[in-house]
């Protein structure tokens, strides 16, 4: 990833941001969320609006109301609903600038609101195309293969309530599939399928396992080989509050790992000790996230075992009521125990991505994603060192 790269990401991202910082209106509704489920047909909908300069107008879906203060005031607008979602956009205008809101209120049939409020399932479906210009993530020193890549995912999940508890089953089933043949990995899968039990006598405690299974399609001369990597987990979740201030969101987790593609002082079986915490906060008026990992890979071969230690964060703008952006940044670093001589040192790596997303929401389920990803990995190793960037748009489905 260049320096410069970087510069124009952060530079797209924050040149978003004064938008948050120069708002001084505001705009709530005190009768309905964003987003409402009735099955009554006649209504009203109670807005306040608020502002540190005087307003000129406030207007609904073209239709102007009063205030009465000049800076503040409440109102109500009448509707009679038509049968699944109706959008009221509400619009504000001061001195300083101008703000909107969306409110949508979907009016349903006592029986699917009842359906959907009991409903112990979930499913999410996401599809799309992207463009990777490293495909084989080729050393730098290499020429690159440029593909178009298929992307698809599908993540069930269901719930369970016990007596003494919840016992929430989710899974994970995503492929990522080349279209240039020159790109020789065809294929790569990651299916998941994990467990977790909660139960309030246990301290905010939350703990399961699961099975993942990673494949990867090379062709050969003859047929198609698949490299898999198996994965049996274990795993423990906790928030911790410091100091009565800061929330941290911890995951601790046990693997045990088992991968078909080598052996001797190169096998990748192994297990795994991975201890990571979260803290969601807000900075500048942005809701953020700052991640930090350590994570043991005992492996079987000695030239395959290392630990590394992970260090990112996040930060989420809320462009308008159906859109919004987030930028990330993760480094991933890796500390081999043993000198390699196939690789000539013992190896240190560090992975670097920074990910700009946007999501769209073009229905109450149904969302666009756009996204642009750099990728660098930097190494003491020349042939482990390779940066990639991928260009991608998906749509997401939630049932």
């Amino acid at each position: 990833m260049k320096f410069s790269h970087l510069i124009l990401l952060l530079s797209l991202f924050f040149a978003l941001v004064p938008k948050v910082w120069a708002a001084d209106i505001l705009i709530y509704s005190t009768s309905h969320s964003d987003y409402s489920l009735t099955d009554k047909a006649k209504g009203k909908l109670s807005v306040e609006v608020s502002s540190f300069d005087e307003v000129s107008r406030v207007w609904v879906n073209g239709n102007e109301y009063k205030l009465a203060e000049p800076t503040r005031g409440r109102f109500e607008i009448p509707y009679e609903l038509s049968l699944g979602e109706n959008s009221f956009k509400i619009e504000v205008e001061s001195k300083s600038g101008r703000a909107s809101k969306e409110v949508v209120i979907c009016l349903s049939t006592p029986a699917e609101i009842e359906e959907r409020a009991n409903r112990p399932w979930t499913l999410l479906a996401m599809g799309g195309l992207g463009y990777k210009d490293n495909a084989l993530l080729a050393p730098s020193s290499d020429s690159k293969v440029k593909s178009l890549v298929g992307r698809y995912t599908l993540v069930p999940g269901y719930k369970l309530p016990l007596a003494d508890g919840q016992v929430a089953l989710s899974g994970v089933w995503y492929r990522e599939r080349y279209i240039n043949r020159d790109a020789k990995t065809l294929e790569i899968g990651f299916t998941q399928v994990k467990g977790l039990y909660e139960n309030a006598d246990w301290g905010g405690w939350v703990v399961g396992g699961g099975y993942n299974q990673i494949g990867t399609e090379v062709p050969t001369l003859i047929l198609p080989k698949t490299q898999l990597e198996s994965d049996i987990f274990f795993v423990g979740l906790k928030s911790f509050t410091l100091a009565d201030t800061y929330q941290i969101d911890s995951e601790f987790s046990f693997t045990q790992r088992a991968v078909n593609s080598v052996s001797g002082d190169y096998n990748q079986d192994a297990w795994l000790l991975k201890a990571q915490g979260e803290w969601p906060t807000v900075v500048m008026g942005l809701e953020s996230k700052f991640l930090g990992a350590y994570e043991i890979n005992q492996a079987k071969g000695k030239y395959a075992f290392y630990n590394a230690i992970t260090l990112g964060g996040n930060a989420t703008y809320p462009y308008d009521e159906r859109s919004q952006f987030t930028l990330g940044l993760k480094d991933k670093m890796y500390t081999y125990k043993t000198s390699d001589p196939l690789k000539g040192a013992k190896e240190n790596s560090s992975l670097i991505s920074v990910n700009l997303k946007g999501t769209y929401k073009l229905r109450s389920q149904l969302s666009l994603l756009g996204e642009f990803t750099l990728e660098r990995m930097g190494s003491n190793v020349s042939y482990k060192a390779y940066s990639a960037n991928l260009l991608a748009a998906s749509a997401i489905y939630q049932f």
